[in-house]
């Protein structure tokens, strides 16, 4: 609130409501009520400055709610400039400027100090993005009444793991202050929560990319905390943390143990010390690769055996037999094979 007058005219102007007022002189006692001031929380009332000339007073009220009624306080006594209104913290405050039998009163300025009152931040989700979301869902026009497909369905991944992880968040945050984020993280078999930031580093964003290039093969669960430090004292900060759902991490790749050629047919074993075999695939020459069945039909576990007679039949001759075999992490590993071909 404004207020601003000479000698002649006095003005009253407010910026929320964006009006101004004009006094042509004031005779006997008069009064301006200001308008409902806002706090934003529940405030804590610190000194009230003012400006004046002549015989003036200022009171205060205060009140949770923005129209004044019962459930706000009394006016209270008059207020010396540089002390506390006299009313309780809430969440609104009105001032009452009382002009009293005093044509040549001049009220110029009233300031208000105060401190509005912390609200926690809440997180009210947390991602992470990995390959392991469950992400099929069932459409409302699925034909559940087909045959079942007697195609062969493999796992394989849709991309090559990339050995990160993006995570992103949203916060319900009341008051906006500015907020800080740390990100942890610990083996499911752990009680250690190890940090992904460094002490020091302050990260203000809802999106993280992590590398995890240097974690050991497991199952983490991931922690993430919100807290308001960059914007209020120590003892005032409030925070709040979210934990994930486990993901995995596997950065390693299959194991090709054995790749043997006989009898026109190709068998080999591989094993992973983590995730489940996913696909396994193969390419003549410079051809383009093929799907082949692990040895039981499905490939579900960390340690298969397969077969596979080549197709198309290559010609007679020698040639290269390239076998790709994907992990579900969407780490893969190649191996080649010699062999000669006879019709």
């Amino acid at each position: 609130m404004t207020l601003i007058a000479d000698d002649s005219l006095e003005f009253a102007g407010t910026g929320d409501a964006g009006f101004a007022y004009q006094f042509n002189g004031v005779k006997g006692d008069a009064e301006y009520i200001s308008p409902v001031l806002d706090g934003g929380t529940a405030a804590k009332w610190g000194k009230v400055y003012y400006t004046v000339k002549g015989n003036i007073t200022v009171t205060a009220r205060s009140g949770n709610r923005e129209l004044p009624g019962s459930d706000w306080t009394l006016w209270s006594q008059s207020i010396k400039s540089g002390t506390s209104p006299g009313v309780k913290s809430a969440r609104y405050i009105q001032f009452k400027i009382s002009f009293l039998n005093s044509s040549d009163a001049t009220f110029y300025r009233v300031a208000l100090n105060y401190k509005s009152k912390n609200e926690r931040a809440k997180i009210s989700n947390f991602n992470a993005g990995t390959r392991f979301a469950d992400s099929k869902k069932t459409t409302d026009n699925s034909d559940t009444t087909s045959e079942i497909s007697k195609r062969t369905i493999t796992g394989k991944p849709d991309d090559e793991n990339k050995k990160e992880i993006v995570l992103s968040w949203t916060v319900n945050n009341p008051d906006e202050d500015k907020l800080r984020y740390k990100l942890y993280f610990k083996n499911e078999k752990s009680d250690l929560w190890m940090p992904i930031f460094k002490e020091d580093y302050i990260y203000t964003g809802v999106r993280y990319t992590w590398d995890t290039s240097q974690t050991p093969s497991g199952r983490y669960e991931l922690k993430l905390v919100a807290d308001d430090s960059p914007s209020n004292n120590f003892s005032d900060v409030l925070k709040d943390e979210y934990i994930s759902v486990p993901v995995e991490i596997d950065n390693h790749p299959p194991i090709i143990k054995t790749l043997v050629y006989k009898n026109g047919i190709i068998t080999g074993s591989v094993s992973d010390d983590f995730s489940n075999i996913a696909a396994v695939m193969y390419a003549i020459d410079n051809d383009p690769f093929f799907y082949a069945e692990c040895k039981d039909g499905v490939c579900d576990s960390t340690k298969e055996d397969f077969s596979f007679t080549p197709r198309p039949e290559p010609a007679e001759g020698p040639h290269i037999v390239t076998v790709k075999i994907w992990d579900t992490a969407g780490n893969f590993s190649l191996k080649e094979l010699e062999i000669v071909f006879l019709k």
